[in-house]
């Protein structure tokens, strides 16, 4: 019996292809889904697209998520919706837009499915000069 080494990989199901800076996304060959106006769900999809790419399955927090969106920005957990309201909000959005099959929650956060392929368009820019736009 010949095995092929193509028999022991585990070849990705799914494929998301992110835009330049994280201005868009296309999900396995789907509809491209324009970010390009939505400033703080652009930037946390972009985290994590990053958090991906570095550790694929880490979740990232609700606090850090919030941090990167909303930047400088002082909400209490006491204010209608709050700081995880605003991040749960911003997720399902995301999930509404096509990531539903590949945006993951785990203890500790949330992340890309790990099996996806992602497939970037261009480098994106380094964290610090992610705040500034």
């Amino acid at each position: 019996m010949k095995l092929s080494l193509l028999s022991f990989i585990q070849l990705p199901s799914r494929s998301l292809t992110v835009g330049r800076d994280a201005d868009s996304f296309c999900l396995s060959g789907g509809e491209r889904v324009d970010l390009r106006t939505l400033g703080s769900i652009r930037r946390i999809f972009r985290l994590l697209v990053e958090s991906h790419c570095a550790r694929p399955g880490h979740p990232v927090s609700i606090a850090e998520i919030f941090e990167v969106a909303w930047f400088g920005e002082e909400v209490g957990e006491s204010a209608l919706g709050g700081r995880r309201g605003r991040v749960y909000t911003v997720l399902s959005k995301l999930r509404k837009m096509g990531l539903a099959s590949v945006l993951c929650r785990k203890s500790g956060g949330y992340h890309l499915d790990p099996h996806c392929l992602v497939i970037t368009e261009s480098s994106l820019a380094p964290l610090d000069a992610r705040l500034a736009s």
